[in-house]
Order: structure tokens, then sequence, then C-alpha cells
């Protein structure tokens, strides 16, 4: 809109321009001058076009269009835990070099593949990780999350084969969401991971095969004691390789992957941004000896109806252009 209003103004000013011009020399070319005008005037609408084509947007894969894996459930105040088993025969990931087909989403904020939706988090690195997820866990934010009748929440799926898989936790709560007392179901969080199949750009960051984007929305956050949760975020292959958050968020590897309230405002929780996990090689097997993580960035999102009128008004001035040079 903008760009339209904008287009409005600037031909009214070649108008003027234009009239009084070939007033003022009508034995001389208006041509030049017209042309002149008319490149400055088209690169301020041009810039302004460019600056209003694109909007800023939390989860790396916007979650249209996708498959509902999981939705509201139980009376307000329920713990109904959840998992849903997800096969994907032609899917081509790897998880610490080893091949999946399928895996468990639980409604507790990650995917594993040991069918647990236990919502007791804990640090990557302890035992009590080590034993309840055997074949591994991949988790943007393991907590208790609960979905609540009468809200728009649900766990998604969406997957372009061949490219990626995304998994959205969309609009979820969580349990200890509770200040003075009272459980605040108002709060909303959502975050997603995105699984590569291959080394792809997408939205300008250059992706490798295998590599895994956590990516989150900001709770809505009303009051200060909203959010107290523990959280544990990273991935582990069920053993004793693990790999949590970036040195510069709280809840690095010092920590295990485990965070509080505090680690949660220093998620990759700025716009377009995203935590990068990408597996590493050994140089000599080409085994997969781990991940390491990093805060990274995609570029906005094209707004669809700006480029239409941008495009518009591009083509509406060049034609313009043209129709006044051979007038």
């Amino acid at each position: 809109m903008d760009c339209l209003l904008l287009m409005k103004f600037t031909n009214s000013l070649f108008e003027v321009q234009f009239r009084g011009t070939q007033s003022c020399h009508p034995a001389r070319p208006f041509f030049p001058h017209f042309v002149f005008r008319f490149t400055i005037a088209f690169v301020v609408v041009f810039t302004n076009c460019i600056a209003s084509l694109s909007k800023a947007d939390f989860l790396v894969v916007p979650p249209s269009n996708a498959t509902v894996l999981m939705s509201e459930e139980g009376p307000p105040n329920s713990n109904v835990d959840q998992i849903v088993l997800v096969q994907k025969p032609g899917f081509s990931g790897k998880f610490y070099g080893q091949s999946r087909t399928s895996f468990n989403v639980s409604e507790n904020g990650n995917i594993n593949f040991a069918n647990n939706p236990n919502f007791f988090s804990d640090r990557l690195d302890s035992p009590a990780t080590q034993n309840q997820f055997p074949g591994g866990l991949i988790a943007p934010l393991w907590d208790d999350v609960l979905l609540v009748t009468g809200n728009t929440n649900a766990v998604l799926e969406h997957s372009v084969p061949g490219d990626f898989l995304a998994v959205t936790w969309k609009n979820v709560r969580l349990a200890f969401d509770s200040p003075r007392g009272t459980q605040a179901f108002e709060t909303q969080r959502s975050m997603q991971v995105v699984w590569f199949e291959r080394d792809m750009k997408y939205r300008g960051f250059d992706f490798l095969k295998d590599d895994l984007a956590f990516s989150y929305v900001p709770y809505q956050d009303t009051d200060p004691k909203f959010g107290e949760i523990a959280a544990t975020v990273g991935v582990a292959d069920g053993g004793s390789r693990y790999t949590a958050l970036p040195p510069n968020v709280i809840g690095g590897d010092d920590t295990g992957g485990f965070i509080d309230n505090s680690g949660t405002n220093r998620l990759a929780l700025s716009q377009n941004s995203f935590l990068l996990f990408r597996p590493q090689y050994d140089p000599f097997t080409n085994n997969v000896t781990g991940y390491v993580s990093s805060l990274e960035f995609v570029t906005a999102i094209p707004e669809p109806n700006a480029i239409l009128l941008c495009g518009f008004t591009m083509i509406t001035m060049l034609s313009v252009k043209v129709a006044r040079r051979f007038a």
C-alpha cells in the first residue's frame, strides 16, 4: 500500500513538473528534464518498495498447510501427555549418522526415538536423560507442555520431500506459567525444529544436509513472573554425546542445555533468528562425531502483496517513460 500511495504522489509530481517545463520553454525539447526527474522519483519509489517487500518472522518455516499431529485436549488444567509416531519412509535424514525413517513427536517439546512422553526435563548429559532416550533426543524446548481446550494450540508437521521436514509446537502452554499461584494459560509459546534433507539455500541461509534449525516465537509476557520454567534445549545421542545451546545463550554446554526463565529470554527470539545444530564429521571415516550449535539468521519472508504492488508500480512508471520518450 505504501508503494501505491507513493506512486500516486510521484505521478502528480511528474504532471506538475512536466507542465512547468513545457510552458517555460515551448520551443525546447522537454524530454531530458522529464527523464531526469523520472529517474529520481523512480529510485525513491523503488527504494520504498524494497523496504516494504519483506516481513520479519520468528519461525524458519511458516507452518502453513501443515498436518496436525495433535491438538487441543482435555479440560483446562489438564495434563494429558501425548506422543505421536511420525513415519516418513521417503525421509533421508540422519541423526548422529544413523538413518531415520520414523521418530516420535512428544507433546512435551521434543522429538525422540524411544516413544517416551516424559515431561521431567533434565540435563542432556545426565544418566537419567540417557536412560530415558536411548535412541537420542532432539529438544527445542523439552518441558511440561500443555495443549489446552478452547485455545488455538497444536503440534504440526510440515514437509517438502527431499528438502526438509518441520515440526512445530504452536501456541502451546507450560504447566508452570503460574504467577500468583494461578495457572495462566493466556501465555503461549511456539517453537519449531526443521530437519534438512539436503544442502540447500533457504531464506538466504546455506543449510547443509541433516542440519537442525530451532526457532521460537516469544511468549506473551504480561507479568514478571510469567515463564518461570525449567526446560532443556539441545540434541543428544542417548549416550555420552550431546550438544547444548551456543555459549552466548544461557544454558550452554556448562549447564547441559538446562535453562530457566532467564535462559528462555536469551533463546533465538529475535526476528528471523534461529539456533543451528550442525553435524560434524570425522575427516578420515566421515562418521558423525557430534554437533556444533550457533546462533544464525535467515532473511525476511517476501510479502506477496508488496511484490505485486511494487512490480505494478515499476512497470507503470517504465511504461510512462517509454510513452513520453516517443510522444
